[in-house]
């Protein structure tokens, strides 16, 4: 028998296509495959729409995983259609997706919000009023009738981000450790700092720009530091490969809620964007070696533990509930 389909999932990311591939059907909104590294996805077309709503409407076990876009990713010719079929004619209950950079829920994500049974955000604020820009009473009050909804989403790490990780984990031989853009201003003050501690004496691994995953995955491995400023959002990949490769992470102050958050000075630590809090935050952090390493290991425990795609989906999944998506019906059947 072939396997039903449990999940469909509509959107410019995709997470159940590829944790549970076996029950997931994919239906992909976005221009760029940047992505999907190895994956083959087709364009976007008036005919896919019609295969789409026909499932959606259909009854039945499961629920309809929805990507909310980013203000780049929303397609207007066929993208604000579709949000609308999706929300008015599912027969399925609706999860909502938002694992974009921004934290002002757009005008879709809104509605999105409003419809689903349990909506997670990546970028969810401390304080929920930030979602919606000041001034906007109607918004405003959207939120707040769906405020019982809302649950924060690890960025999660996917397997190819680690293909090939260092095994055994080698000696330590550099205290710091940064690859990536600097042209961020708080980023470029950041850099400054990495090059004074260099100057000092501090053993400093330090790349403006970006390096070849292996080998930006071997150098890390091997200092006892790595700093790891926010992108365009909080959440950032780089947290997380820190920890998979057991070195410890100093992270800008964390604005965001995390499930299961690298706790600082446990897993991490944290620094003020302002002034020269990184450098002194590194310097005391290579007091004790022996510390390091021992937080290395809980950051590595805690990202295997509950980080990886696999797990992050299935919390998704566990949170909607038994009744929305039974669990048994995770396993293909043939």
């Amino acid at each position: 028998m072939t396997t039903q389909v449990q999940i469909l999932e509509y959107g410019p990311f995709a997470l159940f296509a590829r944790t549970h591939p076996e029950v997931t059907r994919w239906v992909f909104s976005g221009r760029s495959v940047e992505h999907f590294p190895g994956s083959y996805v087709r364009p976007f077309s008036l005919k896919r729409l019609v295969a789409l709503l026909d499932l959606v409407r259909r009854p039945g076990p499961g629920v309809v995983a929805c990507h909310v876009p980013g203000p780049r990713l929303l397609r207007i010719d066929l993208g604000r259609l579709v949000y609308a079929a999706i929300l008015r004619w599912s027969a399925r209950p609706i999860v909502g997706l938002d694992f974009n950079d921004e934290i002002p829920l757009a005008d879709v994500a809104l509605r999105v919000l409003e419809r689903s049974t349990l909506y997670f955000k990546r970028e969810m604020p401390f304080r929920r009023d930030d979602l919606i820009a000041t001034g906007d009473a109607a918004s405003g009050e959207t939120l707040r009738h769906n405020l019982d909804k809302l649950r924060p989403v690890s960025i999660g790490l996917a397997p190819w981000r680690v293909a090939d990780p260092p095994d055994p984990i080698p000696p330590k031989s550099v205290d710091v450790f940064f690859a990536g853009s600097t042209r961020p201003e708080l980023r470029r003050r950041g850099a400054e700092q990495l090059t004074r501690l260099r100057d000092s004496g501090v053993a400093v691994d330090f790349v403006d720009g970006f390096l070849p995953r292996p080998e930006y995955l071997a150098r890390m491995v091997r200092a006892y530091l790595a700093w790891s400023p926010e992108g365009a959002g909080w959440q950032c990949f780089r947290h997380l490969e820190a920890s998979f490769v057991a070195t410890v992470p100093v992270m800008s102050r964390r604005r965001v809620e995390v499930p299961w958050p690298l706790q600082d000075g446990e897993h991490c630590f944290e620094y003020e964007p302002e002034g020269d809090d990184l450098s002194r935050v590194m310097r005391r952090a290579l007091v004790d070696r022996d510390r390091l390493r021992s937080m290395a290991r809980a950051a590595r425990e805690r990202v295997l533990a509950h980080h990886g795609h696999r797990t992050v989906a299935d919390e998704i999944l566990s949170a909607v509930g038994a009744e929305a998506y039974p669990r048994a019906n995770l396993r293909s059947r043939k």
